[in-house]
């Protein structure tokens, strides 16, 4: 079962690491232990994040991809255009966050290559969007943001 105490801290130290700005957002109305938490994924375990790309010349169980938390990827590697239309962010193979979105073309690593802040600086916005919409929703209904997060990825089927 999805619990907020358990997910929503590595969803704050995926934050802290590719939208800093969007993690100090939500670091304002967050819990002191999620926070605590998230700092500490951060410093350890950066290694443990990869994302399931689904994209439209892949089967419904998308693309799985390691996911490099370095500013700066010191190799360039190919990249492969695509259609993408949802992400799945896991962090220890468990999904942390959902984004279902409009299709983009955005760039993928070709191979086994993992995804580095180009592929999510494209993703910004959307990222953006979903945690605004948790954001409202946390305000309309009187909640914490680990509630409204929990509601969220309960809603989508996670």
């Amino acid at each position: 079962m999805l619990t907020s105490v358990t997910y929503y801290p590595k969803l704050l130290a995926f934050l802290q690491l590719f939208y800093p700005s969007i993690h100090t957002h939500l670091a304002q109305i967050s819990d002191n232990p999620a926070l605590v938490e998230s700092k500490l994924i951060c410093r350890n375990d950066v290694c443990l994040f990869h994302a399931i790309v689904f994209s439209d010349d892949l089967s419904e169980s998308g693309e799985k991809f390691p996911i490099h938390t370095n500013q700066v990827v010191s190799t360039p590697y190919p990249w492969d255009w695509r259609w993408i239309f949802a992400l799945h962010i896991l962090f220890k193979d468990n999904i942390i966050f959902t984004l279902k979105f409009k299709q983009k073309v955005i760039a993928l690593p070709t191979g086994k290559y993992p995804l580095s802040e180009v592929f999510f600086e494209n993703l910004k916005h959307e990222f953006d969007m979903q945690i605004r919409k948790l954001i409202e929703a946390t305000t309309k209904n009187n909640m914490t943001i680990a509630y409204s997060y929990t509601s969220h990825m309960t809603a989508i089927n996670i």
